[in-house]
């Protein structure tokens, strides 16, 4: 059977055709070289060299093993370095579910990040709801969960990784536009576009006990699926929306933005993940989201 230092060899000598230079390189004596690319070539049962006194060439059988050769070191050190970064969590894939509102900046930033430091580790995104990740990462179909608010669950580890400021998004040409800060108190009479109900905590609940803390009670609500897609229907007219500051990016032109009036209020980004369960590469992805936290 031909063994893999026999290739190197083999190697070492078609790229010096000279036996002291490769046996130089290779840290060996010249007749073990000898010796073994003659193994070699018994192996193959086909001679790969041409020797005479003044030199060595390479026959036809030798330059198309070359290659081949080559290729196969080649995957071999590719296949060791993968190993090595395995081991040390450097490769490897982690699956991220995440919530709408990271998707504009968190989600972009980690990627840049993890990208220049860990080139080979790959990452699976997979957008959806708070109550459907936690079940995910029970199931160990994802490995990381980012979102709004505590999911309060044991069994679960969690670390604020941002907070994003609470904003409201307005008609451009609404009455209250032109105000720098805007209290909840004006916006009473408002059609309040809002999330649909869930089971978990979430940002409708954070918003409407928002606004029973400064006593407002929407009279009118539209219900949308996702948060994002208020702000379509903000422009349109539909009513106004509280939408959190890391959707700016997705505002149209007809809407704008505009604080609360009094203490910013802001609500948390949370990284979730079982407690226990994280491979060394997801360990490191997690350190990474977390070391970068607001």
């Amino acid at each position: 059977m031909i063994e893999t230092r026999q290739i190197r060899y083999f190697v070492a000598l078609a790229e010096h055709l000279h036996f002291g230079k490769a046996a130089l390189a290779l840290n060996m004596a010249q007749p073990a070289l000898s010796q073994q690319i003659r193994q070699l070539e018994d192996e193959l049962g086909t001679a790969l060299f041409e020797r005479n006194t003044r030199r060595v060439t390479l026959l036809p059988a030798g330059n198309n093993f070359l290659a081949r050769a080559q290729a196969i070191l080649h995957e071999l050190s590719l296949a060791v370095e993968e190993a090595r970064d395995i081991n040390v969590g450097h490769s490897g894939s982690v699956r991220i579910g995440f919530v709408s509102t990271a998707a504009p900046r968190v989600i972009p930033e980690l990627l840049h990040r993890l990208r220049r430091k860990y080139p080979r580790i790959q990452v699976d995104l997979y957008e959806t709801d708070p109550l459907d990740q936690v079940q995910q990462l029970h199931w160990l179909k994802i490995d990381i969960g980012l979102m709004l608010f505590h999911p309060n669950d044991p069994a679960l580890n969690t670390a604020i990784i941002a907070r994003h400021r609470v904003m409201v998004a307005l008609p451009r040409k609404h009455p209250l536009a032109a105000r720098k800060a805007i209290p909840i108190k004006e916006l009473a009479d408002e059609t309040f576009i809002l999330s649909p109900k869930t089971t978990q905590p979430d940002f409708r609940e954070y918003v409407l006990d928002l606004c029973r803390r400064h006593g407002v009670v929407p009279k009118r609500t539209q219900q949308v699926r996702l948060i994002q897609t208020a702000l379509p229907l903000v422009a349109g007219g539909a009513g106004i929306a509280f939408i959190p500051e890391s959707l700016e990016e997705l505002r149209p032109r007809s809407v704008v933005f505009r604080p609360l009036a009094g203490p910013d209020v802001s609500v948390p980004l949370y990284a979730v993940w079982k407690a226990g369960g994280e491979t060394k590469v997801v360990a490191n992805v997690l350190a990474e989201i977390i070391s970068k936290q607001d």
